[in-house]
């Protein structure tokens, strides 16, 4: 989605719920597949895990390039990245 109802929708998507508590749990250091476990065991769907897994492979597989905040969340949450440090080299980068 583009413009500005899609940056409407990403707002309230990441900005509220479960995706938000999951983010704010791997922000304070725990990783992003134990909290993902450990919801999907409270039957709490939480849509930003695999949506970013998938974004970034498919990305990759049609040769996008120039995805600094995509790379950056992959690497937090499917390669256990530190968040601090790698949050601090996005915005070096941008």
């Amino acid at each position: 989605m583009y413009g500005s109802p899609g940056v409407g929708d990403l707002h309230v998507t990441g900005a509220g719920g479960r995706n938000r508590a999951f983010g704010e749990r791997v922000g304070r250091g725990q990783r992003a597949s134990v909290v993902a476990a450990e919801m999907a065991a409270e039957n709490l769907l939480t849509e930003g895990y695999a949506a970013i897994a998938t974004a970034h492979r498919f990305a990759r597989e049609r040769g996008v390039t120039g995805t600094p905040l995509l790379d950056a969340l992959h690497a937090i949450v499917w390669q256990d990245a530190p968040v601090r440090e790698t949050l601090a080299e996005l915005r070096l980068s941008v």
